[in-house]
């Protein structure tokens, strides 16, 4: 496997715990220049091959989480994927059919 998919499947992992731990969602792209430094861009909202060519990347991730999802979209030349995965509990609602039931409320007597 290369650098760009490399790249790729570790952002994914990152993405994914931030999903587990129910962090705020987030959209943030990191851009890899030519000389390999790294300039990350929050929340923008361009394609990735116009931020890719505005700052001279030689590769472009747009990495995003939350609602149950982890998403990587990847750009380099000519090159793209997307990789995109669902929190367990997210996975279990739709095998369930979105109802997973609320956890029982103990009730103890008062002495």
């Amino acid at each position: 496997m290369d650098e760009f998919l490399r790249n790729g499947q570790s952002l994914l992992e990152t993405a994914e715990a931030a999903a587990r731990s129910a962090q705020p969602a987030t959209q943030t792209a990191i851009l890899i220049r030519q000389d390999g430094s790294i300039h990350t861009v929050s929340s923008s909202d361009w394609p990735l091959e116009s931020l890719a060519a505005e700052h001279g990347a030689r590769m472009a991730y747009r990495v995003s989480h939350g609602h149950g999802k982890a998403r990587v979209e990847g750009r380099s030349g000519c090159r793209s994927f997307l990789l995109e995965t669902e929190t367990p509990l997210a996975c279990a609602r739709h095998l369930l059919g979105g109802f997973i039931a609320p956890p029982a409320c103990v009730r103890m007597p008062l002495a």
